[in-house]
């Protein structure tokens, strides 16, 4: 799939409707509030629970506040691409120097990219990328991201939050 098609804000300056039409997670405010902030946000759960929509609709108060052409969104569910060959597409796409720019990065089931803890790491390091990353092997995400990703991360899961609000 082409990258521009999977950021059809880069053209609209908007989401797509079908997902501005879905309810807001609970989790939402919680997750909004450290969009500046520059720790990696990690959304665990299990499927199907809301993690797709939750980044869609952190990508659509971004859109208040940052270019347009900033924010990228990739979901590893079509295709295991490394990083840096999905930023040289997203350059190709707008032009933007990722190394350089400040841009925010959405990567959705990034438990299927092989070895995506030390390329967060590394990118995380090396420039100003704020990452948001999502899975729904939560176990296995937050193994693997504690070991390489350490205190870098603020990490949300969504299963555990909107039980405690079902429940209390």
């Amino acid at each position: 799939m082409n990258i521009v098609d999977i950021n059809p804000w880069w053209k609209t300056a908007r989401i797509e409707e079908e997902w501005k039409q879905l309810p807001k997670r609970l989790i939402f405010s919680e997750v909004e509030s450290y969009l500046n902030e520059r720790q990696i946000i990690v959304i665990t759960g299990l499927r199907r629970v809301g993690k797709t929509v939750l980044m869609h609709h952190l990508i659509d108060r971004l859109l208040q506040t940052k270019q347009k052409e900033h924010i990228l969104y990739y979901d590893f569910d079509l295709g295991d691409e490394r990083l840096e060959e999905v930023f040289q597409k997203y350059k190709e796409a707008t032009g933007t120097d990722f190394k350089k720019e400040k841009i925010i990065v959405v990567l959705d089931e990034i438990q299927k990219h092989k070895n995506w803890e030390n390329e967060i790491k590394a990118w995380y390091d090396f420039t100003q990328i704020k990452f948001i990353i999502s899975g729904s092997a939560s176990l296995f995400i937050e193994k693997k991201q504690k070991k390489a990703l350490l205190e870098e991360q603020l990490l949300f899961t969504l299963l555990l939050y909107l039980l405690m609000n079902i429940f209390y």
